[in-house]
């Protein structure tokens, strides 16, 4: 009978915070690649999943491997504050390239916090584009 109880009382509580955190979209990993997110038309913006932070660091990296429709997109970082989403960067233009471009948070993030990579297109386009590359988020 108490066994049953704790087990109902554990499912509730991994529930709740299924429902608190979006349904399991965090993610525990440091990042890594990303494929043919869409940049949607006329400035739409999308979004990594949130990533948990492994050190307590203002920033976080960004490469971009591959455009299609588009010679640019706009990157920012977002911080996951459970009642709202703060952006916690400036915007930053990238294209193809080779290395990392760090982007810099406005305040420091603990380890721990969520964040995730927003993303859009450059260019006013009435199209999707699309961007692929590889996101560190320590």
């Amino acid at each position: 009978m108490k066994k049953s109880r704790m087990l109902k009382s554990l499912f509730m509580m991994v529930l709740a915070l299924g429902i608190l955190t979006g349904g399991g979209a965090l993610s525990s990993a440091s990042g890594g690649p990303y494929t043919s997110y869409v940049l949607k038309p006329l400035g739409g913006n999308n979004y990594t999943n949130f990533h948990t932070k492994s050190q307590d660091s203002d920033w976080l990296l960004n490469k971009v491997t591959a455009l299609t429709n588009t010679t640019a997109a706009n990157f920012w970082g977002e911080y996951d504050g459970l009642i709202t989403t703060e952006t916690i960067s400036a915007k930053y233009t990238q294209k193809v390239a080779t290395t990392y471009t760090t982007i810099s948070f406005y305040r420091n993030v603990k380890a721990g916090s969520n964040v995730r990579l927003a993303m859009e297109n450059a260019n006013v386009s009435t199209s999707n584009a699309f961007v692929s590359g590889d996101v560190e988020f320590w």
